[in-house]
């Protein structure tokens, strides 16, 4: 569940190499079209079994134990469905897990599931551009699209769920924007990148 997922980014820098693996989430390539299925299949599901459960209702007496019966267990239907439901809309919002493995060179993002292996190399980096993703007006993370000379890699990415912090800082692709020359920071420049560690 999206609940307990936690981002980690960890950083190993000494004086000679510099090296970073961690995770992140990004969003499901169709996700729309399977809120729209889980949608629409909930509501034929649900509105099915109200009607049984409201037709056992309506039959019950006091001697019609099997009417009585039905309509419970329609009822119980009717509420596991609807917790179903809500558990597969926020598994799609959570999105796919990504890694990465961070060097002086280059850094390798994967998602077997979404099919990604990228290979970014910071010499062939030319821009890194962020765009907010939003969700019922929410921030829920960026749209990132790395330009290099070998191509465009476009990233959505997702903050933990509740953790929406417009900071970029928190994402990995600021090590490609170091890395690259792209971005300077001090603690950088003097060969001492800070552990960007955090919700853990």
């Amino acid at each position: 569940m999206r609940s307990n997922y936690t981002t980690s980014y960890n950083a190993v820098d000494d004086r000679f190499e510099y090296s970073g693996r961690g995770i992140f989430r990004c969003r499901i390539k169709n996700e729309i079209w399977y809120i729209a299925a889980f949608t629409v299949a909930a509501i034929i599901i649900i509105r099915s079994l109200v009607k049984v459960w409201l037709d056992a209702g309506s039959k019950m007496t006091a001697n019609s134990m099997n009417h009585i019966f039905i309509a419970f267990v329609a009822f119980i239907a009717i509420i596991v469905f609807a917790l179903l439901y809500i558990g597969a809309f926020r598994t799609v919002l959570s999105g796919e897990t990504y890694r990465y493995i961070a060097d002086e060179k280059m850094m390798w993002i994967t998602c077997p599931r979404a099919r990604v292996s990228n290979k970014i190399y910071y010499e062939n980096v030319r821009t890194v551009e962020y765009e907010d993703l939003l969700l019922f007006g929410k921030l829920r993370g960026h749209k990132v699209t790395i330009s290099c000379n070998d191509g465009t890699y476009l990233f959505e990415y997702l903050y933990p769920y509740k953790m929406h912090i417009n900071n970029k800082d928190y994402t990995p692709f600021r090590i490609i924007e170091e890395r690259s020359g792209l971005l300077k920071k001090p603690e950088f420049s003097a060969g001492k990148r800070i552990d960007n560690s955090f919700f853990r």
